[in-house]
């Protein structure tokens, strides 16, 4: 039988493990988001090109994205919270906080 010291024990551990993940890896060490892994991560460029960086849609065809944008409106309408030409993102992203800012800042500063 287990002492209920050993028993907490494994639960710290499981918590360690499972943090990164539920916090997302950066944010649980302190580190910054790389935006544009963000990007890739959350399946952006499913829709959405990024012709600066790269990125290319890799099914339909949504916006491209060129970067300048208002960073308040972006998040608004990444969180489902603003419609942009009378409609909502078709998917609330599910980012950390921290994540969420990297990617806004990235995309903000892509080049035409």
């Amino acid at each position: 039988m287990q002492s209920a010291r050993e028993s907490l024990g494994r639960v710290v551990v499981a918590l360690a493990l499972a943090l990164p993940v539920a916090l997302g890896a950066a944010e649980a060490f302190g580190q910054a988001a790389d935006g544009k892994q963000v990007f890739l991560g959350q399946k952006c460029n499913m829709c959405h090109s990024v012709k600066a960086a790269g990125i290319e849609a890799t099914m339909k065809k949504a916006v491209d994205l060129p970067g300048g944008a208002d960073k308040v409106q972006l998040r608004d309408y990444l969180q489902q919270k603003v419609e942009i030409n009378g409609k909502k993102h078709p998917k609330k992203v599910t980012a950390g906080d921290a994540e969420l800012t990297a990617v806004i800042d990235w995309v903000a500063n892509q080049k035409k």
